[in-house]
């Protein structure tokens, strides 16, 4: 939360990416620099998290882009109801499944976001799978624990790709309204950048005529990055960039108590990255 910053608050909802993973109680700079900034930041730790039990954490394989979508939006309504975050001004970002999840987000509540940030997101599995290192993730998290590993195979059915093409973002693409920010790891073997550029290119070239002009969106590769896009150079560049983004598409962090932060405290908290 900002300090001293009374709600409704712009917010960034930002999922944890994994996804069984969890977000914990410790010093993060890009949210240290994104509260300086007047955003209360949203960090929902969904069903499929760690540290929630087994039945949790076995509750996602199989559902993942449902289950995981509707505990962030729930996350996100209860901080509404709360008074906390304000409705109107709410954008996502995510890395990795963080980023499947802010595609997800985009497509299947239009409207709800102000804008979107994806790093190295998962936009389409059915792709992914063929060149990805954990081919066996696309299974497992597509058609549940035991299945997953049962029908795993180098060459994926005609059945279960298309389980993978249903389950992914791009399914949804054409839905989306909201700006759309994308940066990408040349390197990454995780999530090949292909995934990301591939869903770019379905936003961008929609049918018009059907759904509307694509929104704006912006593309950075960084050419010597893996799947975590965490070299110190990479982190301070795009968290330099996220924060421009929003500051052009997420709307006003202007506070009704006039207590903002100072342009020196959010300048330095930029840096800090």
């Amino acid at each position: 939360m900002p300090r001293n910053r009374k709600g409704p608050l712009p917010a960034v909802l930002s999922p944890h990416g994994g996804p069984h993973t969890a977000v914990t109680l410790g010093w993060y700079p890009s949210f240290a620099a994104l509260t300086a900034l007047g955003y209360a930041v949203l960090c929902p730790n969904f069903r499929g998290s760690t540290g929630y039990g087994q039945a949790a954490l076995s509750s996602l394989p199989g559902r993942i882009g449902r289950q995981d979508v509707e505990d962030c939006v729930a996350a996100l309504e209860a901080a509404v109801e709360e008074g906390i975050v304000d409705p109107a001004r709410v954008s996502v970002v995510g890395g990795s499944h963080g980023g499947f999840l802010t595609a997800h987000l985009l497509g299947q509540h239009p409207g709800a976001f102000r804008c979107g940030v994806m790093r190295n997101p998962v936009t389409n599995i059915a792709a992914m799978v063929a060149a990805s290192d954990i081919p066996d993730w696309c299974y497992v998290e597509v058609l549940g624990s035991e299945e997953g590993r049962r029908r795993a195979s180098p060459v994926p059915s005609a059945t279960d790709l298309a389980a993978m093409l249903a389950a992914s973002p791009v399914s949804y693409v054409d839905a989306v309204t909201a700006p759309v920010f994308l940066m990408l790891g040349s390197r990454d073997r995780r999530v090949p950048p292909l995934d990301g550029l591939q869903y770019l290119s379905a936003l961008r070239g929609r049918d018009a005529a059907a759904w509307g002009p694509p929104p704006p969106s912006r593309l950075i590769i960084f050419p010597e990055d893996g799947h975590g896009l965490d070299k110190p150079q990479t982190e301070f560049e795009q968290w330099i960039n996220v924060m421009w983004w929003l500051k052009t598409y997420a709307g006003s962090t202007d506070a009704k108590d006039e207590s903002r932060p100072s342009k020196q405290e959010a300048a330095e908290a930029a840096l800090v990255e």
